[in-house]
């Protein structure tokens, strides 16, 4: 997928598959109706797996076991409902590598899972045809575009699709059967690369600290395409996400968290063994991740034990220390240096609440939070509480948004409660046309100098 985007043209997403693998377009007839409809599976469908296609063809098909499974109930085949290519699920028969050909006559025999955007699955297939769109866009093989791409920037040294000298290999367990001397030929786009940890690590770091590719394709590829039945999961390209709940503070309450989403991409290989096991994590929330590769019998548990560890570990750890130098930076009073009267703004970080508060507003010796009270109809009884939250960066300054809640929250309850739903408010309020939300901290030496609520066209100054 990384290579996708750092060679295909800005609308290559949305364009159908048939465009860049042209033997697909007359296969809807052929399939009588229980294929893929092509024109329908996109480059975006096919990288979220929302193509609706099946898993894979010939590789892990029990035709291919060595094994009569006629003597496990399967009924026996004809040569033409066999693969002609691939390999069995526990690694103990010939492995036939599949081409283009193959893979191409093996997906339109099969039958489609589902309709295209209509609920992720897994499949091998996907990225098998988005390696075909790689090679149409760039005229290359996908390892040549790879490596125009990806490698020779980064000045990877031990990334390659053939086997590797045995010198400084890890090859756990026989060779013959745990998947080492595979070449997975056209599959290769799904994963069939040998690396090291250092390589691995560059290709990660250069995602997270957007050396090879625009900002605003990055942040709009660290964004979800489908959710799962599972709250805590959902589909990315190819990203399996994972939303970590984390305590807003040091005090651990189980109503006081939030979220930050982990997208990860993780992979296996090795027969029924699982020899090897990888996984490449990302919080962008917090600028960190890590990579784990993992070999020997269960490699994919280590891998996930090791991954579930360190997220809890570190996510944690990064966000307690963000809210320390939030603290330490941001936090106390900004007061105005002119005549007249006082403005000034007071900001807090309070262990039960996100993001920075606001315990006190003055503009021209007028109290705004009383004045935002007011003007939302907030009862006397009710806390009203204005949290600020960081948006984006204009050179030196940082520009933050904030957000009213009220406690106690509102009497909806329910799949349609409202409670927490804030996004819709951000920029609700102007003066002018400055949101009354907008306040744009001055940075020098890496901290806030000074302040100004955009609204109130006035820039107050951090007191020491």
């Amino acid at each position: 997928m990384y290579t996708l985007l750092l060679t295909a043209p800005g609308n290559s997403l949305d364009q159908p598959i048939t465009k860049f693998v042209p033997e697909l377009v007359n296969a809807t007839s052929e399939n009588l109706g229980d294929g893929p409809t092509w024109e329908d599976v996109t480059i975006r469908s096919l990288a979220g797996q929302l193509s609706g296609l099946g898993r894979d063809y010939g590789n892990y098909d029990f035709a291919n076991e060595a094994a009569n499974l006629t003597a496990f109930g399967f009924p026996a085949l004809t040569a033409a409902q066999a693969p002609t290519c691939g390999q069995g699920f526990t690694n103990k028969s010939a492995i036939i590598e599949c081409t283009r050909e193959d893979f191409i006559q093996g997906i339109i025999g099969k039958r489609a899972v589902t309709s295209p955007f209509s609920t992720p699955i897994y499949s091998n297939f996907a990225y098998i045809f988005i390696g075909y769109a790689i090679e149409s866009i760039t005229g290359k093989s996908f390892f040549d575009s790879f490596t125009d791409a990806v490698g020779k920037p980064l000045g990877l040294k031990r990334t390659s699709l053939s086997i590797p000298n045995d010198k400084n290999t890890i090859i756990p367990g026989n060779p013959a059967t745990n998947s080492w001397t595979v070449d997975a030929g056209d599959e290769n786009p799904t994963g069939g690369f040998y690396s090291s940890l250092s390589d691995v690590t560059a290709i990660a770091q250069s995602i997270l600290n957007l050396d090879l590719l625009r900002p605003v394709v990055t942040r709009s590829w660290m964004k979800p395409l489908a959710h799962t039945a599972n709250l805590r999961n959902a589909v990315g390209a190819p990203w399996e996400i994972y939303r970590q709940e984390i305590p807003v503070s040091g005090i651990s309450a189980a109503n006081n968290t939030r979220v930050v989403d982990l997208y990860a991409k993780s992979g296996d290989l090795g027969g029924a063994e699982h020899y090897y096991g990888t996984l490449t994590t990302f919080d962008m929330d917090h600028h960190f991740g890590f990579n784990i590769l993992a070999t020997g019998k269960k490699a994919s548990s280590v891998r996930w034990t090791l991954g579930s560890m360190l997220s809890e570990v570190f996510v944690n750890a990064f966000e307690a220390a963000a809210r320390d130098e939030a603290d330490a930076k941001f936090a106390g009073t900004y007061e105005s240096t002119g005549n007249g009267p006082a403005s000034n703004l007071t900001l807090t970080l309070d262990d039960s609440r996100p993001g920075l508060g606001v315990s006190e507003w003055y503009n021209n010796g007028i109290n705004i939070l009383n004045s935002l009270r007011t003007y939302r109809n907030i009862p006397t009884a009710a806390t009203l509480s204005l949290r600020l939250y960081p948006m984006i960066k204009f050179g030196n300054e940082l520009t933050f948004r904030s957000v009213i809640e009220v406690f106690p929250q509102g009497y909806i309850t329910g799949p349609m409660a409202t409670d927490c739903i804030t996004w819709p408010t951000v920029d609700g309020l102007q003066y002018g046309g400055a949101g009354v939300d907008e306040f744009a901290f001055k940075i020098e030496n890496g901290a806030p100098a000074a302040v100004t609520p955009r609204a109130m066209r006035q820039t107050l100054t951090k007191q020491r």
